[in-house]
């Protein structure tokens, strides 16, 4: 049990402890009120997480009839809904030629061994091959789905592409490439490494309401597409697997019919 010291109250964890300590506010130093603000962030992340997680199994849970009558009346009007703005990305990271062809769009937690494996081994090949010959623009979509960390790795590139747009990739890269776990102080170190941005900015930008709104849109477009997994690619439009064989028979395709 963790005590209060400002009024004996006891508490199951530290991070419920932390939360408390909102009611002593003019009590606090600085470092407490980090803390404050870390376990409000994390509760937030975790409660976003379990949202998505209960339409995940209401999704799943319809069965028989209940799936036929969704199918049938309910899916078009839905799919109608999301036609003209599932897939906007004027507001994503792109990388390549705007004026470009094909279109690939890739959703990607930062934590996920097989998005480090896309970002180090297919995304380079797509590079050279089609990026930085003016076939393809490729755009990163967060979809935070394994656990609060993800989210705040999540968070930092939102608000380094809306603050230092011309290095979030360097930002991106190097967030993958770290071979520890990551956690805050990792996140900030790396933007701070790799943009213009402070360790304070970064921090504020983690905390602010307009990233989270960000990342909240982002969630959106996955949900408007039925992504729940990472890495999950699109082609112009269409899922593909997340193998470089698979993306690159869809490109050539597309470029072969002139899309």
């Amino acid at each position: 049990m963790e005590e209060c010291k400002f009024c004996d109250e006891k508490f199951e964890s530290e991070k419920n402890l932390h939360l408390h300590w909102e009611e002593h506010e003019e009590e606090l130093n600085s470092h407490q009120k980090e803390k404050i603000k870390k376990a409000k962030r994390e509760k937030e992340q975790k409660e976003e997480i379990n949202r998505s997680r209960r339409r995940n199994l209401l999704l799943k849970g319809l069965t028989g009839v209940t799936l036929i009558i969704f199918v049938a009346l309910v899916l078009p009007q839905v799919m109608s809904m999301f036609q003209s703005s599932s897939f906007e990305l004027d507001r994503q990271p792109m990388l390549g030629d705007e004026n470009a062809s094909v279109t690939v769009v890739e959703f990607g937690d930062y934590q996920c061994p097989h998005c480090k494996t896309f970002d180090s081994e297919i995304k380079p090949k797509l590079k050279k091959e089609y990026i930085d010959t003016g076939h393809v623009k490729f755009y990163y979509i967060n979809l935070p789905v394994i656990d609060e960390t993800s989210g705040l790795a999540a968070r930092a590139g939102e608000y380094i592409r809306e603050n230092d747009r011309d290095n979030f990739w360097d930002f991106h890269s190097k967030l993958y490439g770290t071979e520890t776990r990551l956690n805050e102080g990792i996140i900030v170190n790396t933007a701070t490494e790799t943009t213009n941005l402070t360790a304070e900015e970064i921090r504020e930008g983690l905390d602010s309401q307009s990233t989270a709104n960000e990342l909240q849109a982002d969630q959106r477009i996955a949900n408007g597409n039925g992504v729940t997994s990472t890495p999950t690619v699109y082609v112009n439009g269409e899922q593909v697997g997340n193998n470089y064989q698979s993306i690159k028979t869809a490109i050539e395709n597309n470029l072969k019919n002139g899309n």
